[in-house]
């Protein structure tokens, strides 16, 4: 069985057709023309892809350690709020009332 390599493709719209037939040794040159494009057209967008990823990890990160001083804030005033809590409970023996506001009563 000999080597036997045929592609075909279309130009334009109107569909001029491109008929491409090898064998032998001229089919085996064209498959491999047409697996290093495929490779090299692979590897560059595998490394375009890993290099949009790699990006996006490091903002994430970025942004993470951007917010780790507002997570410290936020920690720190909910411990204060709880002691305050603690302390205000502790000097009022009893709840405060709020007044009733008549305004609403009329309608």
């Amino acid at each position: 069985m000999g080597l036997y390599y045929q592609t075909e493709y279309r130009l334009g719209r109107r569909g001029g057709r491109v008929c491409r037939t090898y064998t032998g040794l001229r089919a085996l040159l064209a498959i491999a023309i047409d697996l290093l494009f495929l490779l090299t057209f692979e590897l560059l967008f595998g490394v375009l892809f890993f290099a949009l990823r790699t990006v996006l990890a490091v903002f994430k990160v970025i942004f993470y350690v951007l917010s780790l001083p507002f997570r410290a804030v936020q920690w720190v005033s909910l411990k204060l709020d709880r002691k305050a809590t603690a302390v205000r409970s502790r000097r009022g023996a009893g709840a405060i009332l709020k007044p009733a506001w008549a305004g609403s009563d009329e309608l």
